[in-house]
């Protein structure tokens, strides 16, 4: 509930009122001070989260308190959202109220029994605060089930963005922009997954730090987890030759899964040939673009090009654009993979 901050004065009014009522209601006194609310997040989304709640605080005067922690070890996050016990086998309940998480996290959650069913407190909301009717189906029957329960409720869809850093590659690496008007090119680059290992491998081989003998300067993701994002990109690159109702890890009529075949093997050697050049940040608000030669991020880099942000050096020098297109992919008919062809893919590519 904390996804809209322009709708943020009517929902903080909502629940001011509505625990207040309860209070009384189960108490017969006056709503006594209520303890801050605990939430676990991760780092990305600290500034963003500070400033929601600090407006959260100041209409409703329920404190807020924050705490960030490492989104790679699931362990730390299952302890503190597990339900835990006393001797007298009382509740002693979590560490935290709610927490931010990504959707691939839904099943372990889901399994820990940490997390609440949302879906009574939707349906018994006459101002619809969370705008419930107004997501996507895949939001709202999908992404935030988990064992026909609502276990969360959808706050950022992100696009994956490619960022390339033009500046430092022209200048450190010699790596000059391509005509991109000349017959049969997409409107960027590098525009298939080769081209961006041979980007890399190009970085790589001219400036590697010797301490690491990692790239100085790499291609950068926001954290570890989305490196499962990077296989799905090419993933879906690969088997979804007519978009995403076929599906990429099964075919949606048939249920046969499309992952035992040459397209996966070739999914699987473009990943590793890119993982050695990747390097994540964890701890920070937002991707630091002069370590990156790459980015595949979302919008928060964009955003993190303004005057008073911490990417503001790099404004007007990035291009953005989507990720890289496959020259191969799977054909459903043999279930293997093959050239793209006009038939099979719409790419001005196809013929090349």
């Amino acid at each position: 509930m904390l996804q809209n901050p322009g709708t943020a004065g009517g929902i903080q009014t909502y629940l001011q009122n509505s625990t207040n009522s309860l209070l009384n209601a189960c108490f017969n006194t006056a709503a006594a001070p209520l303890r801050p609310l605990r939430l676990l997040i991760i780092p990305s989304y600290v500034s963003l989260m500070q400033l929601v709640t600090s407006q959260f605080t100041a209409s409703t005067g329920i404190p807020v308190t924050l705490q960030s922690a490492d989104y790679n070890l699931r362990a730390e996050w299952m302890a503190a959202f597990t339900r835990s016990s006393d001797k007298a086998g009382n509740s002693t309940g979590p560490d935290f109220d709610a927490l931010m998480f990504m959707s691939e996290m839904m099943g372990e959650l889901g399994s820990t029994g940490a997390l609440m069913d949302l879906q009574p407190f939707i349906n018994g909301d006459p101002k619809q605060v969370v705008d419930w009717n107004d997501l996507q189906p895949y939001q709202s029957s999908v992404s935030s089930l988990y064992k026909q329960q609502v276990l969360g409720v959808p706050t950022a869809e992100n696009p994956f963005i490619m960022y390339v850093n033009w500046p430092l590659l022209t200048s450190a690496y010699n790596i000059s922009r391509p005509t991109l008007s000349q017959p049969g090119r997409l409107s960027f680059y590098p525009d298939t997954w080769q081209e961006l290992i041979s980007v890399m491998q190009q970085v790589n081989a001219t400036a590697s730090d010797p301490a690491t003998g990692l790239p100085r300067h790499a291609l950068c993701l926001p954290f570890k987890l989305r490196i499962t994002f990077l296989l799905q990109a090419v993933m879906a690159s690969i088997m979804q030759t007519q978009g995403f109702t076929q599906g990429f890890l099964y075919d949606p009529l048939t249920l046969e899964p499309l992952t035992n075949n040459t397209a996966m093997q070739q999914v699987l050697h473009i990943t590793r040939e890119l993982s050695p050049f990747i390097r994540t940040f964890d701890l920070a608000d937002v991707v630091d673009m002069s370590h990156c030669a790459i980015a595949l991020a979302g919008t928060e880099v964009f955003k993190s090009l303004s005057l008073t942000r911490s990417n503001h050096q790099f404004m007007g020098q990035l291009s953005m654009s989507p990720l890289p297109a496959s020259t191969e992919v799977l054909d459903r008919s043999t279930m293997q993979l093959v050239p793209c062809t006009q038939e099979l893919c719409n790419s001005r590519r196809a013929t090349q």
